[in-house]
């Protein structure tokens, strides 16, 4: 089993998505992450990942949840994070496995080529009224700040 993390990070009621450039998915939009190292926290990898992949500083808040797939090279288990970040959102350089970025709104995301865990996580978020009301919660809260 390979255990990853992946930045949930929102703007302005956009979601951060990035392209991978390379490997297995290559072409496949994701959160923004990678594995899981040895002795590693989810937090731990999460805020490496992020400065090592998009070269911005996040600040872990709580891990959403836990979500698998069976991928023909093995099973992958992400540990999506929701983190907050004070970079400015049009400010991201892309480094490392990533080709692209793009901040994506929820009718944007079905236009986009996704990684299949990737994809399943954005139907559970949105078939879930919980997480709806949470995230739209947080984006009227967040735009009230800015």
């Amino acid at each position: 089993m390979i255990s990853v993390t992946g930045a949930f990070i929102m703007k302005k009621g956009k979601f951060l998505l990035a392209k991978r450039s390379r490997g297995e998915l290559k072409g496949l939009w994701e959160f923004p992450g990678g594995k899981i190292e040895k002795d590693e926290t989810p937090f731990q990898a999460i805020v490496r990942e992020v400065k090592e992949e998009l070269d911005f500083k996040v600040t872990p808040k709580k891990i959403i949840g836990k979500y698998s797939h069976n991928y023909p090279f093995g099973k992958v288990t992400l540990h999506l994070v929701e983190c907050e970040t004070e970079i400015d959102p049009w400010q991201i350089s892309i480094q490392g496995s990533h080709s692209k970025i793009a901040w994506v709104g929820p009718n944007e995301i079905s236009k986009l080529n996704l990684a299949p865990l990737d994809r399943k996580i954005i139907n559970r978020i949105n078939s879930s009224k919980i997480i709806k009301h949470m995230v739209s919660y947080f984006v009227s809260f967040k735009n009230k700040k800015t």
